[in-house]
C-alpha cells in the first residue's frame, strides 16, 4: 500500500509540474491574445480611416473632375468665341483696306486729272 502511495505521490508531483508547465502557458497564450486583439482593434481603426479617408478623395476627385470639365467648356467657347471675333476683326480689317485702297485709288485719278501730272 505504501508503494501505492508512493507512486500515486510521484504522479502527482509530475502533474503538478506539468500543470504548472500549462498554467504558464496558458498565462503567456493569454498575453499573446490580449496583444492580438489590441492589435485587431488597432487595424479595424485604420480601415475606418481608410474608408473615411477613401469618401473624401472621392469627393474631391469628383470636385476636381467637375472643375475640369467646366475649364474645358470654357476653354472650348473661348475658342470659338475667338474665332467669331477673328472673323468680324477680319472683316474690319479688310473694310478699312477698301477705304485706303479707295481713297488711294481716287487720290491718284484726282492728281493725274487735276494737273499734277503735267
Amino acid at each position: 500500500m505504501e508503494k501505492r502511495i508512493e507512486d500515486v505521490e510521484k504522479n502527482l508531483e509530475s502533474m503538478k509540474n506539468e500543470f504548472l508547465r500549462l498554467s504558464s502557458e496558458s498565462t503567456v497564450a493569454d498575453k499573446r491574445l490580449k496583444v492580438l486583439e489590441e492589435s485587431v482593434s488597432r487595424h479595424e481603426q485604420s480601415i475606418i480611416q481608410l474608408k473615411e479617408t477613401t469618401i473624401e478623395m472621392k469627393v474631391q476627385y469628383a470636385n476636381i473632375m467637375g472643375k475640369i470639365d467646366s475649364l474645358d467648356t470654357k476653354i472650348f467657347s473661348l475658342l470659338r468665341d475667338g474665332r467669331k471675333d477673328s472673323a468680324a476683326e477680319r472683316k474690319v480689317w479688310t473694310d478699312l483696306l477698301k477705304w485706303v485702297l479707295s481713297g488711294t485709288i481716287i487720290a491718284i485719278v484726282g492728281y493725274i486729272f487735276l494737273g499734277g501730272g503735267k
